[in-house]
């Protein structure tokens, strides 16, 4: 997803922002990672503590999303429904059930109502 910053020239901007420590751990964090995500999938879903199953999700889409398939799907110019079978429909399945996962009430990842103070000033 960050391959935008990987072109050989690059302006004086991105060049700063990759010395930042922070873009290194989400440049590594959002790289495709297929012996993890197959260690992970392995242990999936009973052994596989809120935090790794929202880490295989990640994993998952971000395989796709640098896939051929994944970066046409995006491309809503050339979208089309009948190729709504792009993903491998055994990873959007696993996909839909994390998120369907995290969106149960009993999920510390489900939705809450809030209130958000805009203030006035004062």
């Amino acid at each position: 997803m960050l391959n935008l910053f990987k072109n050989k020239k690059t302006s004086p901007v991105v060049e700063q922002l990759q010395l930042n420590p922070i873009f290194k751990v989400h440049t590594k964090y959002w790289t495709p990672e297929p012996e993890e995500k197959e260690d992970l999938l392995s242990k999936y879903p009973a052994k596989l503590t809120d935090k790794k199953r929202l880490r295989l999700l990640h994993l998952m889409c971000v395989e796709y999303l640098n896939s051929k398939k994944g970066r046409k799907a995006l491309d809503a110019e050339y979208f089309d429904d009948d190729e709504s079978q792009l993903w491998n429909t055994v990873s959007k399945d696993i996909c839909v059930e994390i998120v369907d996962s995290f969106l149960n009430k009993e999920s510390r990842f489900c939705s809450r109502n809030c209130f958000i103070w805009q203030g006035e000033p004062r």
